[in-house]
């Protein structure tokens, strides 16, 4: 799935928000369209968490992808996704971990999040899914040290500063090669390198699908569609589409 070159904006609310308005706007916006912020004031992460962006720190973008893959495969996309910004994260030199469903880890600190949002289409053919990335790369330590979780950069990381354009057109590199062996070969295709990468595998974790319910077991694997597998103490298994994992 080809790229178009990126949209640039100086602030934006949020890049999801901006380009699900366009896709409403004008049905042919071509997919691979690519937006990208340097400042963004209003960006979501998964369960409505905050995702901000000071001005040239990191990288927040979205892109339009429009396929025709099979309805049940959609919920895979956001592993698709990890997998690829983990291969891009090998070019830095770094050895990143996958979080079911949407979290890339560096030493088990977060370095980008992924939403995948569907829109309807028109044709009923063709799925309309808005890829939003957020991506640290000149975080400082004292800026990721307030944040609630454990969190991480480029810069952090190896010790210099990069161009943030520059890191967009590497991701849309390894993106684009993902996506098109998903759509292509389907999600089993990309599910060893996901496993390869989960942080979690073969560990007890609990999947939060509302506050109050929870479920714990051993992570014994993913299906075809990108659902995580839980093996119960009892031996049930379970399998969960959504959720907030907890290590």
């Amino acid at each position: 799935m080809p790229f178009s070159p990126p949209i640039w904006f100086d602030t934006l609310d949020s890049t999801n928000t901006v380009l699900k308005q366009m896709v409403v706007d004008n049905s042919q916006l071509p997919s691979g369209t690519v937006l990208a912020t340097h400042y963004q004031t209003n960006g979501r992460g998964r369960l409505s968490r905050q995702w901000q962006s000071a001005s040239g720190e990191n990288l927040t973008f979205s892109a339009l992808l429009r396929t025709n893959i099979d309805s049940i495969a959609l919920p895979s996309l956001p592993l698709v996704i990890g997998v690829g910004l983990v291969n891009a994260l090998e070019t830095y030199n770094m050895h990143a971990q996958l979080k079911w469903p949407n979290d890339v880890l560096v030493d088990h600190k977060k370095i980008a999040g992924v939403l995948v949002e569907l829109l309807p289409s028109p044709d009923g053919k063709m799925a309309n899914c808005i890829i939003g990335i957020g991506f640290n790369i000149n975080m400082s330590l004292d800026s990721a040290n307030i944040i609630n979780q454990p969190t991480t950069s480029l810069l952090i990381e190896l010790n210099q500063t990069y161009a943030v354009q520059l890191v967009l057109d590497n991701l849309l590199i390894h993106l684009d090669k993902a996506i098109t062996l998903w759509e292509e070969k389907g999600f089993a295709a990309i599910k060893p390198n996901w496993l390869k990468h989960a942080v979690s595998l073969n560990t007890q974790v609990t999947i939060n699908n509302t506050i109050n319910d929870t479920t714990t077991g051993i992570h014994r694997g993913i299906g075809p569609s990108g659902e995580i597998i839980l093996e119960a103490l009892d031996g049930t298994i379970t399998t969960h589409f959504c959720g907030d994992l907890s290590l």
